[in-house]
């Protein structure tokens, strides 16, 4: 069943049973932090850098952001910044969804309240 909303920002979210309605406005991006990562299945490699699937993720420090090498080759493909940047990546780099192997994602929710 779908909803009609009066404005064009606003967004249906559905959490369990549950759907929620939000505006844009309520909506900030999550940053992605190693704790993201290593929920996401990422390991450390010797290098101090995560490896998650075939990919190389490097913290830069200044910019505040992961540098996206491919592990093998190095090549540079992106930078991520948001948890949803890294789904929406590993969705087209992979053609299927980015599975949480840890429960980070209701701790963050729950330190947000």
């Amino acid at each position: 069943m779908f909803k009609q909303f009066t404005a064009t920002n606003d967004v249906a979210l559905q959490l369990d049973e549950e759907i929620v309605d939000l505006s844009q406005e309520d909506i900030e991006p999550i940053m992605l932090e190693k704790e993201w990562l290593r929920a996401f299945g990422a390991e450390i490699n010797s290098s101090n850098n995560y490896i998650l699937d075939r990919f190389e993720f490097i913290w830069k420090e200044g910019y505040n952001y992961w540098y996206v090498l491919g592990e093998e080759s190095s090549t540079y493909l992106t930078k991520i910044e948001y948890v949803h940047e890294l789904q929406n990546f590993y969705f087209v780099m992979n053609g299927e969804d980015l599975v949480l192997l840890k429960e980070i994602g209701k701790e963050y929710l729950n330190k947000k309240s």
